[in-house]
């Protein structure tokens, strides 16, 4: 069963009274083209009655012609303009099969003009959307051609005029691309966007090009949430993740929000007259238009969830204000960890230009009672490289130094992994060297966030990295910080034991800080995403479990110089091992590993040698 369009978009099927005019039509032609004056009927060698028969039996006689051809495009591509085909094909005649005031071509309309055409030695070239070709309407596949673009785009151009989501627009396309031929589909990116070459292929006149290297321009990326998206890209040959080039249609972001749940008051009353003395008029406005959005966000089934979709569609410092205002939210409830990981985030999307952007945050880390995190945002703009000399940076350093010393940023295992890597860096290999973290950072705490600074240290040592979370929002969140930092990495949303058990290549260094025991301090959020993601709710068993199960596959898979990094992981007054490493550890430790080092609640294990 095909899902519902608007009637205004989909065209309906040919009716009687379309065929019965172009009838009509074509007796009122035959007959005209058979009558002569009264005055000249004397002078005639035969009968008018005579030639009209032998005209018809002409007509009669005629082969059937041919189904015109045929093209197929997504939305918002020009080949659907059809000032962009005229002039350059004298020969055809092109007509869109519903053009947008409503107007259809039934069946009888299109012989009528192919005959008509055909007199004058001309083509009929139909032009149609899979969303208005005409349930019913006969084609020949040999003579059409279907013409798509990156998805992505397609609903940018059509999808929020539908009052579609994304998901909900790309299963509709695939279910009218269903009953399609598609050996000769083609990609407008792959013919470079060049008018006189795309109309030769769109004609048959031309083989396809063989698809070049994809050109990556400032993408907006897809955070995932539509399945329907994902499986039309593969299928078409596409990224989900990234745009290509291309000048089909001007992009608008702020045109494309994704369908979030309705209703909810976020708590943000208090922190509005802030932004109105902090941001230009343009900007206030568009938090007027974020308000409804920020409302369906926080009372949400799954508020992650709802606010990448709603991030995925914005783009630079929109998406900066949103995040902030949905921590000044998670502030007013007390939710400190959610609020300090946005506002940390937003930070990262504000160019220098945007101070006011950059003060709003500061204001939020002072509401949480972090002065030095917003002092170190508003001098953040005057310490980029190259902007002052060394002498002018101590003097701000200088200015900052009567201020409360910073307390340690709590760094835990990964602190460890990098002290040994620094001191020791690994040596050259004939491959690149793999490291692996087990559990992405959810709250992007400053100095905290182990993801982003495992990343920086792999890209510093040349070391490909990839981060596993059974949460697809820390995901998300990770592909953002790689994107903002230009970082070639991997956010893998699966189970870690599921991961290291199907990974068979040799993994070089691993930091397991994955599924949490439990120390009863848990957030409600927190159990609430155990029990959406793993079926259950923080258990001290199945963290046990977990991590061992990830230590049988390491004894496998781990290189002989490798190295283990346990978090939350220590031994107890009788010395035995407690919390994440219960059982990991002295399986390892059973099985040719020893420890290196051990500290700050963490361990760091390796082959004996």
């Amino acid at each position: 069963m095909q899902r519902k369009v608007p009637n205004s978009v989909v065209t309906s099927d040919p009716i009687r009274l379309g065929e019965t005019v172009a009838l009509f039509d074509d007796m009122i032609r035959v007959l005209e083209s058979g009558s002569y004056p009264k005055q000249t009927l004397g002078s005639l060698p035969s009968e008018p009655l005579t030639s009209l028969l032998q005209q018809c039996e002409k007509i009669a006689a005629t082969p059937k012609t041919e189904a015109p051809a045929l093209l197929l495009a997504f939305p918002g591509l020009p080949p659907l303009d059809l000032d962009w085909w005229r002039g350059h094909v004298p020969a055809m005649e092109f007509r869109r099969l519903s053009e947008p005031d409503g107007l259809y071509l039934s069946e009888a309309m299109v012989r009528t003009m192919q005959h008509d055409l055909a007199r004058e030695g001309r083509e009929l070239f139909l032009i149609a959307t899979p969303f208005t070709l005409p349930s019913g309407f006969a084609f020949n596949p040999s003579r059409m051609r279907l013409l798509v673009c990156h998805p992505w785009r397609a609903y940018v151009a059509a999808g929020p005029a539908l009052g579609l989501s994304l998901q909900d627009f790309c299963e509709v396309l695939s279910e009218h691309l269903q009953d399609l031929t598609t050996h000769n589909v083609l990609r407008y990116e792959d013919a470079d966007n060049r008018q006189a070459v795309l109309i030769k292929i769109l004609l048959g006149q031309e083989s396809p090009p063989s698809p070049p290297a994809p050109t990556v321009v400032e993408p907006v990326d897809y955070f995932g949430g539509a399945p329907a998206y994902e499986q039309l890209c593969a299928r078409l040959s596409y990224d989900p993740y990234r745009l290509i080039e291309t000048d089909c249609l001007t992009y608008r972001a702020e045109s494309t929000w994704l369908a979030a749940p309705q209703g909810g008051s976020a708590q943000i009353s208090w922190f509005l007259p802030r932004v109105s003395m902090l941001l230009p008029d343009t900007s206030v406005r568009n938090v007027q238009a974020l308000l409804p959005q920020i409302d369906s966000i926080v009372t949400a089934e799954a508020v992650p969830e709802a606010l990448d979709a709603l991030l995925s569609s914005l783009g630079g410092e929109q998406r900066a204000l949103a995040m902030l205002l949905v921590a000044a939210h998670f502030i007013r409830k007390g939710e400190m960890l959610q609020a300090l990981s946005l506002v940390t985030e937003a930070l990262d999307e504000i160019s220098s230009q945007a101070q006011g952007l950059t003060a709003l945050a500061s204001s939020l880390y002072l509401d949480m009672n972090r002065g030095a995190l917003a002092l170190d945002a508003l001098t953040s703009g005057l310490r980029q490289s190259g902007l002052l000399a060394p002498p002018q940076i101590a003097t701000l350093d200088e200015a900052l130094a009567g201020r409360p010393a910073k307390k340690s940023t709590g760094d835990h295992g990964h602190a460890l992994l990098m002290s040994r890597l620094r001191d020791r860096p690994p040596e050259p290999m004939s491959r690149k060297r793999l490291m692996i973290e087990i559990g992405t950072t959810r709250e992007d705490v400053p100095g905290q966030g182990s993801t982003r600074k495992l990343a920086q240290l792999c890209a510093e040592l040349g070391i490909e990295f990839i981060t596993v979370d059974m949460d697809p929002s820390n995901s998300r969140r990770a592909r953002r910080m790689f994107k903002r930092l230009g970082l070639p990495f991997k956010a893998i949303t699966a189970k870690g034991e599921d991961f290291l058990a199907s990974h068979t290549a040799p993994i070089d260094y691993v930091f397991l800080d994955a599924y949490d025991f439990d120390h009863g301090n848990h957030s409600e959020q927190r159990q609430e995403r155990y029990e959406r993601y793993l079926g259950n709710r923080i258990s001290d068993a199945e963290c046990h479990q977990m991590h061992l199960d990830c230590a049988r596959s390491l004894v496998r898979t781990l290189a002989d110089d490798g190295l283990i990094c346990f978090d939350d992981t220590w031994t107890d007054f009788e010395g035995n091992w407690s919390a994440k490493g219960t059982t990991a550890m002295p399986f390892l430790l059973e099985n040719g590993f020893e420890v290196i080092e051990a500290r700050n609640r963490a361990a760091l294990l390796g082959r004996k040698r």
